[in-house]
Order: structure tokens, then C-alpha cells, then sequence
């Protein structure tokens, strides 16, 4: 019998618990129950940093870690939570599951990593202790928790906060005692995490995306058939598949739930996104090599029915002037503004992109016409070019 150590950093009753509860009942069914998964849940065996660690010393066998501890092994992973890359979950999905995500996946062996999927943690959201976050200057000398990745921490800053790295076991903590004021997750995170017990307000900022990669160790794989890593492959991909819509049914109720609790909700006021999305720009710029081992230097990505901004990265398996013959005719959404032009080559004239509107696309069968450039922004070209066709 193979026994297979899985660590993850939530509780077992969380979506994330149980996704591997349903990739230990797939791997048990396909392998006649050769094959049985324990689940090490709350972090029992330590931090996403550290469960990553012991995979690698062959320590553990799998994980299910947040791609973006998976930064200091590839640099690129930080291209997922870029602020404001994506506007909905399915634009995740055609990201992660095209061939971009496949690239990616493929820098870990490097790394003494495999890695078998993606799994949602969800956009993110912020919640503090002191007041109601609505306008940027709200944000100003918050103490906010962040993940240890220094796109976080350059995120907030940007706006204003103070950003305090922290391993996820230490935040609720940190806030009751008040050695910080803040911190942002995605709202079943922030529900299970009993947050609501020491925040009052929830701003529902969905700032960035967040996604699991589903690991496992290189000594663990390697030791391995051929047969038992096909199974695990497989159940990998069912476990996807329940995980994204358990989660996503949870997060839906979840809003509700959490004013039930206490917490006072809000949202970004309407003419603050596009100075938020603007401001959090440098982010991006300042990351502009991040992905060279992912991409071919094009400028955009592609969403489900949306191309998201993410200034660089490209989605391998199309040529970007082929793309450009082909959609520069379509309707045009700013992605700053929000604003919709007549044709793309018109949003791309009214932002100053120069020689032409260069996008990678990983499909060219999209259902409708939405596509967002955020690039060289100007309101008022923008706004004086609405409709022009």
C-alpha cells in the first residue's frame, strides 16, 4: 500500500480540506485502494513556506500551496496576483488552465517540486479593526498583514498602508492583540479564520486572485510508477474540478454570513477604482520581467471573454499579429476606466499605444467582444474618444 502525507494550511473543513478529501477518495477508487491520502489539515506540519521545504527533503509527500510562496522558486508565479488582473473566476480558470498555467508548472521540477494543478483560494478582500475602507486615503497607515511575498506588501504600500509579512498561523493573533490592524483574504478565509471575532469591517476590494498549486515533492514523485502517478495525476484534476465549485457555492453565501457575525461590508466607491487600478499600476511595471520564462513579451492575457491586463505576460500558442488582424475590430473595454470603445484599434489610440495593438491570446474563439487596456492610460483621450469607431 502507498501512503500519501498531505499538508495544507486550512482546516479540513474548508474547501481546500475538502478537495483532498475527494482527491484521497478518487487515488483510493482508481488504485483498488493501493493508494491511501492522509490529510495533515490546519497547519500541522507547518507554513506554506515550510510544507514547501519538506516536500523538497522529501519530508512530506504533497501540499497545496498558495502560488505565491512559490515566487523564490520561480519569479513568474507572481504574474497570478497581480492587483486587478482578473475581473471574474472563470477568466482564472482559462488562465490557469491554458497553456501559460501549464508553463508555469513546468519551472517547478527545477525546484524539486511537481506540479499536478490549480486549485481557487478566491479573490481577495480586506478587512481591518479601525474604520471603513472606501477611498484610497482610508488605506493610509493601516497596519495590514500580507502574505510573505513582496507583491503584497508593494501593493499596499502603493496605497498608502503598511504592509506586514506574517505566515497565516500567526495572523488571527497579531489582530486580537493588535500588532496589526488589518489583513485580506479571500471571504471563506476570512469566515473559517473566525476573523470576524477581532475586525469589524470588510471591504470587498478584490484586489487580486489567489490560487493553490497542488504539489508534490520530487523524491515522493520520482519514487513512484508510471501507474500510480497517472492515478494521482487523475484525481488531481477531478479534486480541480470539485474544489473550484465547492469554494465558489461557500463564497457566495459567505457575504451574508459574515454580516450575520458583525461585520460591517463596504465596497471601493465607484469613481476610486480607476485612481486604485492606476495607482497599483507601478506594481505591475516595477514586475514587468517577472514571467520571461512563461511568456513572449506581448502585452496582455487572456480572461474568459475578457483580455486582462498583466503587462507582459503572454499566453503561449498564438501569434500576437495574427491576433491583432483579427480583434482589432472588436469593442473595446478600458480596463482603468471602464469606458467602451468602438474597436480596439480605437481604445488603442486613445491610450497612445504606438505600432499597432499587440495581444496574446491562448484561444481565438471568444463568446463576446469585452477587452480591457489599461496601458498609457489618459482619462480625458479616453473619455473624448468614447464611441469613435
Amino acid at each position: 500500500m502507498r501512503r500519501v502525507r498531505f499538508g495544507i494550511s486550512l482546516n479540513e473543513d474548508h474547501p481546500q480540506g475538502l478537495a483532498v478529501k475527494k482527491f484521497a477518495e478518487v487515488a483510493a477508487a482508481r488504485s483498488k485502494d493501493r493508494i491511501q491520502v492522509e490529510l495533515f489539515a490546519s497547519g500541522r506540519l507547518g507554513s506554506d513556506v515550510l510544507m514547501c521545504d519538506k516536500l523538497r527533503q522529501g519530508q512530506l509527500d504533497m501540499a497545496a500551496a498558495d502560488t505565491s510562496t512559490l515566487v523564490r522558486f520561480s519569479k513568474s508565479f507572481s504574474a497570478i496576483n497581480f492587483p486587478f488582473l482578473l475581473n471574474k473566476e472563470e477568466d482564472a480558470d482559462l488562465l490557469l488552465d491554458s497553456e501559460f498555467g501549464k508553463k508555469l508548472l513546468a519551472t517547478l521540477p527545477a525546484s524539486q517540486l511537481v506540479g499536478l494543478a490549480f486549485w481557487e483560494n478566491g479573490f481577495r478582500n480586506l478587512s481591518n479593526s479601525r474604520r471603513a475602507v472606501s477611498r484610497r486615503q482610508d488605506l493610509e497607515s493601516l497596519r495590514v498583514r500580507v502574505m510573505q511575498n513582496n507583491l503584497f506588501s508593494d501593493t499596499f504600500a502603493t496605497l498608502g498602508a503598511v504592509p506586514l509579512q506574517l505566515p497565516f498561523d500567526e495572523v488571527y493573533a497579531s489582530l486580537r492583540d493588535g500588532k496589526v490592524d488589518a489583513q485580506e483574504n479571500p471571504l471563506i478565509t476570512i469566515y473559517n479564520a473566525r476573523f470576524y471575532e477581532v475586525q469589524k469591517h470588510l471591504t470587498l476590494s478584490r484586489h487580486a486572485y489567489s490560487a493553490w498549486a497542488v504539489l508534490a515533492g520530487s523524491p515522493f514523485w520520482d519514487s513512484l510508477t508510471a501507474q500510480e502517478q497517472g492515478i494521482l495525476r487523475f484525481a488531481a484534476e477531478e479534486a480541480t474540478r470539485y474544489e473550484r465549485q465547492t469554494i465558489r457555492a461557500a463564497n457566495a453565501e459567505t457575504v451574508s454570513e459574515l454580516k450575520r457575525k458583525g461585520m460591517l461590508v463596504t465596497e471601493f466607491a465607484r469613481e476610486e477604482t480607476p485612481l486604485i487600478r492606476m495607482a497599483t499600476r507601478k506594481v505591475v511595471d516595477k514586475c514587468a520581467g517577472a514571467w520571461a520564462g512563461v511568456g513572449q513579451g506581448a502585452l496582455f492575457a487572456v480572461g474568459c471573454n475578457r483580455v486582462s491586463q498583466a503587462a507582459g505576460i503572454a499566453l503561449i500558442g498564438r501569434d500576437p499579429g495574427t491576433a491583432t488582424r483579427n480583434y482589432r475590430n472588436k469593442k473595446a473595454r478600458c480596463f482603468v476606466c471602464q469606458r467602451t470603445h468602438g474597436r480596439v484599434a480605437t481604445l488603442a489610440k486613445a491610450h497612445g499605444l504606438r505600432g499597432g495593438l499587440r495581444l496574446a491570446l491562448n484561444s481565438g474563439n471568444f463568446g463576446t467582444d469585452d477587452f480591457s487596456i489599461p496601458t498609457q492610460h489618459s482619462g480625458a483621450r479616453c473619455q473624448a474618444m468614447k464611441g469613435e469607431s
